[in-house]
């Protein structure tokens, strides 16, 4: 039988740190950006519910990402 690996929310694709949080936080916290409103703060180290399992993410497609939508907003 397969196991699933946990997940947490720092590998969410919609979930990128500010600057500051790396800084000041150590990388703990980051901002998870729902496509509309607001981000909003999460632990890096909670784990997801198997649900969010399909948008797991790299660092680097968490960046590309980021820049899209950074790009869409301005």
């Amino acid at each position: 039988m397969l196991k699933e690996l946990p997940a947490v929310e720092g590998a969410r694709q919609d979930v990128y740190p500010s600057g500051m949080a790396l800084d000041m936080g150590g990388g703990l916290r980051a901002y998870r950006w729902p496509p509309e409103g607001r981000p909003f703060m999460v632990d890096t180290f909670h784990e997801v519910t198997q649900e969010d399992y399909g948008i797991l993410s790299s660092v680097t497609g968490q960046r590309e990402w980021f820049n899209k939508r950074r790009a869409v907003k301005s």
